[in-house]
Formats: structure tokens, sequence, C-alpha cells
């Protein structure tokens, strides 16, 4: 029993003194960020057990600022292309439903119109002068039938 609380108590103290270690942080030429507990040139020390422990110095501060600005850059591009991806995506998602908007529009008005020929006894189309020509029963079937198709057409064909 005491074998296992000693054993318990030294792991929670070396977990205590790992959580003291020191990190230490640097970028690499391809703009990744790294951490490590081992210290390496241009590395920077960003948590420390010990306050007398010298940090490592960059001494090319000129290249330090240039990755800086070269990842800016990159980032700045990396915003620019997902900005134009989504304002694609978005102008796509316009067009599907202003699509969508005229598909259910034109569904609409070609069900009325075979409503119209299948309730109405007299069908008629325009004349040369614009006058009414009244349609024959046959024209008047044929009339319907177009209308049917048209319908089946613009929303879609009923399922059975």
């Amino acid at each position: 029993m005491r074998l296992s609380a000693l054993l318990c108590s030294l792991l929670i103290a070396s977990g205590a003194l790992a959580a003291l270690a020191d990190v230490y942080r640097w970028v690499d030429a391809s703009g990744s960020v790294h951490y490590s507990d081992v210290p390496i040139d241009g590395a920077v020390l960003i948590r420390g057990t010990s306050k007398n422990i010298p940090q490592p110095r960059n001494d090319n501060s000129y290249a330090s600022q240039n990755s800086a600005e070269a990842r800016r850059d990159r980032s700045a591009a990396t915003d620019g292309a997902i900005s134009d991806r989504l304002a694609q995506e978005n102008a796509s998602r316009a067009v599907q439903n202003d699509i969508e908007k005229k598909r259910v529009e034109q569904c609409k008005d070609a069900m009325k119109r075979y409503d119209q020929s299948i309730n109405s006894r007299r069908l008629y189309r325009e004349g040369a002068n614009k006058e009414r020509v009244y349609l024959n029963d046959a024209e008047i079937d044929q009339a319907r039938v177009k209308a049917r198709m048209d319908r089946d057409v613009a929303c879609g064909s009923p399922k059975r």
C-alpha cells in the first residue's frame, strides 16, 4: 500500500516538474511554427523555469524581419484566395436560388394554363388581327395534351 502511494506521489511530482520545463518557439523557413524544450538558433524562450537562463540570440534580425514580412504576404495571399472562393460560392448559391425561383414561377404558369384548358368549355387562339379563332374538338384535345406536357416539363413529371 505504501509503495503504491509513493509511486503515485512520484508520478504527480514528475508531472509537475515537466510542466515547469523550458519551452522554446521558432519559425522555420517555410513559415511553420515549432515548439521544443531544446533551444536552437533563433528560438525564443516562451516559458522558462529560471530567469538566469540566457535566451538564444537572433543575430540576423533583418532575415527575421523579412521572414515575418514573407509570412504576412503569404497570409494575405491565402486570405485573398479564401475570400475569392467564398465570394464565388456565395454567387453560385445566389444563381441556384434564382434558377429555383424561376422554375417555381414557370411551373405555376404552366399549371395555370393546364387548369384553364381543362376547365374551359371553349378554347381559342389569336388570329392575325388579334381576333379570337375558336378551336374545334380535335384541336381542343391537342391543346390540352400540349398544356399537360408543358406542365410536366416545367414542374417535373408526376409520380405514379
